[in-house]
């Protein structure tokens, strides 16, 4: 499997404020079709794998927050399913704070 990184959002949690990077392993693509009577998208592949890019300040080493100048760059110049040269998904599964690994959850990290 290629290791090809694409961007889907910034997340910020909401008490720290601190921001990371949500990607995915392939662009995700939506199909259209009718439900009830609406109109609705919704995902066509099967196995997505996704990952959290933690982004820091290189001279204070601290995790980079919403209010940060890079963070709001990301935002205003990123899109749903642009690559992101550069970096790719680790190895290591994203744990839970009791320490249990996500199912389809990785870090990543600079190549």
């Amino acid at each position: 499997m290629e290791n090809q990184v694409f961007f889907r959002r910034v997340r910020v949690n909401a008490d720290s404020q601190k921001a990371v990077i949500i990607c995915s392993d392939a662009v995700l693509e939506t199909k259209t079709a009718e439900l009830a009577g609406f109109s609705v998208g919704a995902r066509t592949q099967q196995e997505v794998r996704f990952g959290i890019l933690s982004l820091t300040d290189p001279k204070s080493g601290q995790t980079l927050t919403a209010k940060d100048s890079v963070i709001q760059g990301i935002i205003k110049k990123m899109k749903p399913g642009d690559p992101m040269p550069g970096f790719k998904f680790s190895a290591s599964k994203v744990t839970d704070k009791e320490g249990n690994e996500l199912d389809n959850l990785y870090w990543v990290e600079p190549a």
